[in-house]
């Protein structure tokens, strides 16, 4: 769908934040502008179940082997919310916005501009909303799954309005069947069959509306090195 081999945007200079189980090292991240933090208080940032590793690979994967991630010149950080089995609460994503907030006051002239959650809550949270709509205020964009139980109304936090939500398509462009659908819905992106980084330096093939959400970022992150290349400042 989008021919990033032939694409002269890299999204060089543009600072995106993934909120996810962490990041395991892949030779494909060698040459890759990464920070992992660990937000779960367990003091290790490292990935045990695969989820945020393959997220991070579509975004700032580095070419080689036929894979190359969509923006590979991103400074992407890893912020770990999931616990090993892969589970995470709203307390984790609103600690790590709170620190991707503090960053942003902190370096106003390379602030993190993109927020990747691919992950999906059923019960709206009145503190997550506020927390996510302050970031939201403050310039960032923020991309979510829509979630991968094939039904009408999305998980959130991608059915809040101020979030990207971004459902999946198969290869023949179709809606992917276990793509969550409705009111809130804003972008359908390749979900189904998406070839990324694994944990154990391998490839793994993957499907659901959280690679389609990383698909989105990657996408963002170009337009914004765009928009800052014309306008010299971030959207």
């Amino acid at each position: 769908v989008l021919d990033t081999k032939n694409i002269s945007l890299d999204g060089r200079g543009v600072q995106v934040a993934v909120l996810d189980s962490g990041i395991r090292q892949h030779s494909q991240f060698n040459g890759a502008n990464i920070e992992i933090l660990d937000i779960t208080g367990q003091n290790d940032p490292l990935d045990f179940c695969g989820h945020g590793t393959a997220v991070a690979g579509i975004i700032v994967g580095q070419k080689g082997n036929d894979f190359k991630g969509i923006a590979p010149a991103v400074n992407l950080k890893s912020y770990k919310i999931a616990d090993e089995s892969g589970t995470t609460n709203n307390n984790y994503i609103i600690d790590a916005l709170d620190s991707i907030l503090e960053y942003n006051r902190q370096n106003p002239n390379a602030r993190i501009s993109i927020i990747n959650i691919s992950y999906g809550l059923e019960q709206d949270n009145y503190e997550l909303k506020n927390k996510l709509a302050e970031a939201y205020s403050s310039g960032i964009t923020i991309i979510s799954a829509t979630g991968n139980d094939g039904v009408q109304g999305l998980l959130y936090p991608a059915a809040y309005n101020f979030v990207f939500a971004a459902g999946s398509m198969d290869k023949n462009k179709q809606v992917s069947a276990f793509s969550n659908w409705g009111e809130g819905l804003d972008f359908i992106l390749p979900g189904s069959g998406l070839k990324t980084l694994g944990i154990n330096n391998d490839y793994v093939w993957v499907r659901g509306t959280s690679f389609s959400s990383a698909y989105l970022t990657g996408v963002a992150a170009l337009a914004t090195q765009a928009f800052k290349n014309k306008y010299n400042r971030l959207p």
